[in-house]
């Protein structure tokens, strides 16, 4: 069979994806990423580098999209929450962005990025090892950590859990004290 009537290979689009992508041009990246999660829609790291284009071209939706799909296929994946704070602060998302550089620091208190987002929406909670303990100890892939439209975080429907996506006052941890959200 001649080689111009063979279908590409995935590493073949890859690395057709990464020289677009070394040559800038982003929507014609993101449109070979696509071709590849339409065979394997599964690989989250794939997902990643699809927002990441198509936040680079400005479609700023489809990343979010990207993004959502990318934790949807891998919950822990720190990076995958990185991101899509990234492009939800860039749509004006705040609160949304906060609650994700959160879920990303819990995952990996390493991640200095997301530390640093926080740290510039005025958030000081990613210095707060209580906070992060708590969050840590929520975050499942199964569900106990989900995001409800008002972006609070919720352990079922009989228990709320902290409030994450708010401008965190400096927090007391004396023996007694409860830790609360300052109102808007």
């Amino acid at each position: 069979m001649p080689q111009a009537d063979r279908e590409p290979t995935r590493d073949g689009v890859m690395q057709l994806a990464e020289q677009a992508l070394a040559a800038g041009q982003w929507t014609c990246a993101a449109g070979y990423y696509r071709a590849v999660l339409e065979r394997d829609p599964k690989a989250p790291l794939i997902w990643v580098k699809y927002g990441r284009t198509l936040r680079e071209a400005g479609e700023l939706a489809q990343a979010e999209a990207a993004f959502r799909n990318a934790i949807a296929t891998d919950w822990a994946a720190a990076d995958s929450h990185l991101q899509l704070g990234h492009v939800l602060n860039m749509q004006g998302k705040k609160e949304d962005a906060e609650a994700s550089f959160l879920r990303a620091f819990a995952l990996d208190p390493s991640l200095e990025a997301a530390s640093l987002e926080l740290t510039q929406l005025g958030c000081p909670a990613a210095h707060c090892q209580i906070c992060v303990r708590s969050l840590t100890q929520m975050s499942s892939p199964s569900g106990t950590m989900t995001g409800t439209p008002k972006g609070r975080f919720s352990a079922g429907p009989s228990k709320r859990v902290h409030r994450v996506n708010h401008r965190w006052p400096h927090h007391q941890h004396d023996a007694g004290q409860r830790i609360s959200p300052r109102s808007r």
